[in-house]
Protein backbone atom coordinates (compact mmCIF):
# COMPACT_ATOMS: atom_id res chain seq x y z
CA UNK A 1 0.00 0.00 0.00
CA UNK A 2 1.13 3.14 -0.84
CA UNK A 3 2.28 5.23 2.28
CA UNK A 4 1.05 8.28 2.06
CA UNK A 5 -2.86 6.77 0.48
CA UNK A 6 -5.16 6.14 3.51
CA UNK A 7 -7.00 3.41 1.55
CA UNK A 8 -5.75 0.36 -1.67
CA UNK A 9 -7.05 -2.16 -3.39
CA UNK A 10 -4.03 -4.26 -4.37
CA UNK A 11 -5.43 -7.05 -7.45
CA UNK A 12 -3.07 -9.11 -8.45
CA UNK A 13 -3.52 -11.68 -11.76
CA UNK A 14 -2.59 -14.85 -9.90
CA UNK A 15 -6.33 -16.21 -8.91
CA UNK A 16 -6.20 -18.36 -6.15
CA UNK A 17 -8.67 -20.85 -5.48
CA UNK A 18 -12.23 -19.35 -4.64
CA UNK A 19 -12.73 -19.64 -0.90
CA UNK A 20 -15.49 -18.01 0.93
CA UNK A 21 -15.40 -14.84 2.93
CA UNK A 22 -15.64 -14.57 6.35
CA UNK A 23 -15.73 -11.75 8.82
CA UNK A 24 -13.10 -12.04 11.55
CA UNK A 25 -13.70 -11.75 15.44
CA UNK A 26 -15.62 -8.13 16.31
CA UNK A 27 -12.97 -5.72 16.69
CA UNK A 28 -12.01 -2.00 16.05
CA UNK A 29 -10.92 -2.21 13.45
CA UNK A 30 -13.31 -4.90 12.14
CA UNK A 31 -11.88 -7.05 9.62
CA UNK A 32 -13.02 -8.94 6.97
CA UNK A 33 -10.82 -11.90 5.59
CA UNK A 34 -10.93 -15.05 3.51
CA UNK A 35 -9.62 -18.38 4.63
CA UNK A 36 -6.95 -17.97 2.74
CA UNK A 37 -6.19 -14.38 3.17
CA UNK A 38 -6.79 -14.15 -0.28
CA UNK A 39 -8.80 -10.56 0.72
CA UNK A 40 -8.66 -8.13 3.24
CA UNK A 41 -10.76 -5.10 4.58
CA UNK A 42 -10.31 -2.93 7.36
CA UNK A 43 -12.95 -0.68 8.57
CA UNK A 44 -13.81 1.54 11.44
CA UNK A 45 -15.06 4.56 12.97
CA UNK A 46 -13.27 7.45 13.16
CA UNK A 47 -15.14 10.34 15.20
CA UNK A 48 -18.04 11.05 13.65
CA UNK A 49 -17.19 9.84 10.36
CA UNK A 50 -16.01 6.30 8.87
CA UNK A 51 -13.13 4.91 6.98
CA UNK A 52 -12.91 2.34 4.65
CA UNK A 53 -9.03 2.39 5.24
CA UNK A 54 -7.54 -1.10 3.63
CA UNK A 55 -9.12 -3.27 0.75
CA UNK A 56 -6.94 -5.87 -0.43
CA UNK A 57 -7.62 -8.96 -3.08
CA UNK A 58 -6.17 -11.07 -5.34
CA UNK A 59 -9.26 -11.55 -7.33
CA UNK A 60 -10.63 -8.55 -8.81
CA UNK A 61 -14.10 -9.98 -8.01
CA UNK A 62 -13.80 -9.40 -4.09
CA UNK A 63 -13.43 -5.86 -4.27
CA UNK A 64 -16.51 -5.24 -4.55
CA UNK A 65 -17.94 -8.01 -2.00
CA UNK A 66 -15.60 -6.52 0.47
CA UNK A 67 -16.39 -3.05 -0.10
CA UNK A 68 -20.34 -3.91 0.51
CA UNK A 69 -19.40 -6.02 3.74
CA UNK A 70 -17.18 -3.35 4.73
CA UNK A 71 -20.21 -0.70 4.31
CA UNK A 72 -22.32 -3.17 6.10
CA UNK A 73 -19.80 -3.09 9.30
CA UNK A 74 -19.76 0.59 9.70
CA UNK A 75 -23.65 0.88 9.37
CA UNK A 76 -24.11 -1.70 12.18
CA UNK A 77 -21.92 0.50 14.19
CA UNK A 78 -23.70 3.53 13.90
CA UNK A 79 -22.27 5.41 11.86
CA UNK A 80 -24.21 7.52 8.63
CA UNK A 81 -21.14 8.45 6.60
CA UNK A 82 -18.02 6.71 5.65
CA UNK A 83 -15.25 8.01 3.84
CA UNK A 84 -12.97 6.14 1.30
CA UNK A 85 -9.10 7.89 -0.10
CA UNK A 86 -8.25 6.54 -3.38
CA UNK A 87 -5.94 7.07 -6.21
CA UNK A 88 -7.36 9.14 -9.30
CA UNK A 89 -7.12 6.72 -11.62
CA UNK A 90 -8.19 3.14 -9.92
CA UNK A 91 -9.96 0.32 -9.76
CA UNK A 92 -11.20 0.85 -6.41
CA UNK A 93 -12.35 4.53 -7.33
CA UNK A 94 -14.71 2.63 -10.18
CA UNK A 95 -16.08 0.46 -7.62
CA UNK A 96 -16.37 3.07 -4.96
CA UNK A 97 -18.40 5.17 -7.65
CA UNK A 98 -20.51 2.34 -8.76
CA UNK A 99 -21.18 1.51 -5.04
CA UNK A 100 -22.90 4.90 -4.30
CA UNK A 101 -19.63 6.89 -3.30
CA UNK A 102 -19.44 10.34 -4.29
CA UNK A 103 -16.44 12.94 -4.48
CA UNK A 104 -16.50 16.05 -2.19
CA UNK A 105 -16.45 18.92 -4.56
CA UNK A 106 -15.03 21.96 -3.25
CA UNK A 107 -12.86 20.10 -0.94
CA UNK A 108 -8.90 19.42 -0.58
CA UNK A 109 -7.40 16.25 1.26
CA UNK A 110 -4.36 17.03 3.05
CA UNK A 111 -2.54 14.42 4.89
CA UNK A 112 0.55 13.93 7.03
CA UNK A 113 3.03 11.53 8.31
CA UNK A 114 2.90 11.33 12.13
CA UNK A 115 5.89 9.06 13.25
CA UNK A 116 7.15 11.35 16.25
CA UNK A 117 4.35 12.98 19.06
CA UNK A 118 4.25 16.58 17.80
CA UNK A 119 6.04 19.34 20.09
CA UNK A 120 4.25 21.54 22.14
CA UNK A 121 4.96 24.85 19.80
CA UNK A 122 2.79 27.86 22.56
CA UNK A 123 1.67 28.36 25.89
CA UNK A 124 -2.35 30.17 25.90
CA UNK A 125 -2.87 32.64 28.52
CA UNK A 126 -4.09 31.78 32.13
CA UNK A 127 -7.73 32.28 30.90
CA UNK A 128 -7.61 29.87 28.48
CA UNK A 129 -8.56 25.87 29.95
CA UNK A 130 -7.97 23.19 27.16
CA UNK A 131 -9.42 20.27 28.33
CA UNK A 132 -11.29 16.89 27.67
CA UNK A 133 -14.67 17.30 25.92
CA UNK A 134 -17.41 16.09 28.10
CA UNK A 135 -21.22 15.11 27.32
CA UNK A 136 -22.37 18.20 28.59
CA UNK A 137 -20.18 19.92 26.48
CA UNK A 138 -21.80 17.94 23.46
CA UNK A 139 -25.10 19.08 24.58
CA UNK A 140 -24.03 22.89 24.91
CA UNK A 141 -22.72 22.91 21.48
CA UNK A 142 -25.90 21.65 20.23
CA UNK A 143 -27.59 24.45 21.92
CA UNK A 144 -25.39 27.28 21.97
CA UNK A 145 -23.09 26.98 18.80
CA UNK A 146 -26.07 25.35 16.30
CA UNK A 147 -24.32 28.42 13.63
CA UNK A 148 -21.08 27.40 13.33
CA UNK A 149 -20.66 25.58 10.04
CA UNK A 150 -17.65 23.55 11.36
CA UNK A 151 -19.76 22.13 14.06
CA UNK A 152 -23.27 21.58 12.12
CA UNK A 153 -23.49 18.15 13.20
CA UNK A 154 -26.03 16.15 11.65
CA UNK A 155 -28.74 14.57 14.11
CA UNK A 156 -26.89 11.22 13.93
CA UNK A 157 -23.79 12.55 15.06
CA UNK A 158 -24.69 13.82 18.42
CA UNK A 159 -25.45 10.18 19.58
CA UNK A 160 -22.43 8.80 18.22
CA UNK A 161 -20.10 11.35 19.61
CA UNK A 162 -21.58 10.77 22.92
CA UNK A 163 -21.00 6.92 22.67
CA UNK A 164 -17.21 8.05 22.24
CA UNK A 165 -16.88 10.23 24.69
CA UNK A 166 -13.44 8.52 26.74
CA UNK A 167 -13.05 5.66 24.09
CA UNK A 168 -9.34 5.26 23.53
CA UNK A 169 -9.13 5.79 20.17
CA UNK A 170 -11.34 9.14 20.15
CA UNK A 171 -10.20 12.78 20.87
CA UNK A 172 -12.86 15.25 21.69
CA UNK A 173 -11.31 18.51 22.99
CA UNK A 174 -12.52 22.16 23.94
CA UNK A 175 -10.88 25.44 24.75
CA UNK A 176 -13.03 27.22 27.37
CA UNK A 177 -12.72 30.81 28.37
CA UNK A 178 -14.55 32.97 30.58
CA UNK A 179 -17.20 29.92 30.97
CA UNK A 180 -17.61 29.74 27.42
CA UNK A 181 -16.91 26.87 25.09
CA UNK A 182 -14.17 28.73 22.09
CA UNK A 183 -12.16 26.09 20.45
CA UNK A 184 -13.19 22.49 19.62
CA UNK A 185 -11.24 19.80 17.85
CA UNK A 186 -12.71 16.22 17.40
CA UNK A 187 -11.64 13.07 15.73
CA UNK A 188 -10.36 9.80 16.22
CA UNK A 189 -8.12 7.01 14.66
CA UNK A 190 -8.75 3.60 12.73
CA UNK A 191 -5.27 1.13 13.32
CA UNK A 192 -2.91 3.47 12.18
CA UNK A 193 -4.97 5.93 10.02
CA UNK A 194 -6.73 9.03 11.69
CA UNK A 195 -8.80 11.84 10.98
CA UNK A 196 -9.23 15.32 12.58
CA UNK A 197 -13.07 15.62 11.43
CA UNK A 198 -14.26 19.12 13.50
CA UNK A 199 -11.51 21.70 14.06
CA UNK A 200 -12.90 25.50 14.89
CA UNK A 201 -11.65 28.50 17.15
CA UNK A 202 -14.38 31.41 17.52
CA UNK A 203 -13.07 34.35 15.76
CA UNK A 204 -12.78 36.88 17.84
CA UNK A 205 -10.02 34.79 19.79
CA UNK A 206 -8.43 33.94 16.76
CA UNK A 207 -4.60 34.74 16.82
CA UNK A 208 -4.12 33.74 20.58
CA UNK A 209 -2.46 29.81 19.79
CA UNK A 210 -5.66 28.39 20.34
CA UNK A 211 -5.53 26.87 16.76
CA UNK A 212 -2.06 25.80 17.12
CA UNK A 213 -2.54 24.12 20.93
CA UNK A 214 -5.53 22.14 19.54
CA UNK A 215 -3.80 21.04 16.17
CA UNK A 216 -0.79 20.03 19.48
CA UNK A 217 -3.24 18.35 21.39
CA UNK A 218 -5.13 16.71 18.52
CA UNK A 219 -2.09 15.34 17.01
CA UNK A 220 -0.72 14.00 20.21
CA UNK A 221 -3.94 11.98 21.13
CA UNK A 222 -3.92 10.38 17.79
CA UNK A 223 -0.38 9.57 18.07
CA UNK A 224 -0.88 7.82 21.25
CA UNK A 225 -4.26 5.76 19.96
CA UNK A 226 -1.19 4.48 17.46
CA UNK A 227 -2.22 6.67 14.30
CA UNK A 228 0.39 7.17 12.06
CA UNK A 229 -0.95 9.04 8.86
CA UNK A 230 -3.50 11.54 9.64
CA UNK A 231 -5.61 13.16 7.35
CA UNK A 232 -8.45 16.20 7.29
CA UNK A 233 -10.64 18.03 4.09
CA UNK A 234 -9.84 22.60 3.74
CA UNK A 235 -12.65 23.72 2.13
CA UNK A 236 -10.88 24.97 -1.75
CA UNK A 237 -10.16 28.79 -1.22
CA UNK A 238 -10.13 28.76 2.07
CA UNK A 239 -6.26 30.27 1.93
CA UNK A 240 -5.58 30.80 5.68
CA UNK A 241 -6.64 27.07 6.79
CA UNK A 242 -4.65 25.64 4.06
CA UNK A 243 -1.25 27.68 5.57
CA UNK A 244 -1.91 26.57 9.36
CA UNK A 245 -2.33 23.05 8.33
CA UNK A 246 0.64 22.83 6.06
CA UNK A 247 2.74 24.35 8.87
CA UNK A 248 1.71 21.45 10.79
CA UNK A 249 3.32 19.33 8.43
CA UNK A 250 0.42 18.80 6.24
CA UNK A 251 0.51 18.75 2.97
CA UNK A 252 -1.82 18.15 -0.46
CA UNK A 253 -2.65 15.06 -2.09
CA UNK A 254 -3.44 15.51 -5.88
CA UNK A 255 -2.91 11.62 -6.67
CA UNK A 256 -5.67 10.71 -4.25
CA UNK A 257 -9.42 12.00 -4.04
CA UNK A 258 -11.96 11.98 -1.06
CA UNK A 259 -14.49 9.84 -1.87
CA UNK A 260 -17.91 9.70 0.68
CA UNK A 261 -20.96 8.00 0.89
CA UNK A 262 -24.43 8.52 3.23
CA UNK A 263 -25.22 5.04 4.90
Amino acid sequence: MNTTSLSSSSVTSDRAASAPLRPAAESTPLQTSSLAFQATASAGSLGVRGLISEIQARDPQDVPRLLHRSIEALRNLGVRRAHIIVDHSSYLKDVALKAGFKECPGEHLYQCVLLTPPSAHSQLSHHYNVRNGTEEDLIRIGLDLTHVEELAFKPWEFPLIRSQIGQPHRFFKVVEHGGSIVGVSIGGCCGSYGTISHTWVAPEHRNHGLGQVLSDVSLAALHAAGARFVHLMTTAGNSAAERFWQRQGFSRHEATTFLEIDL
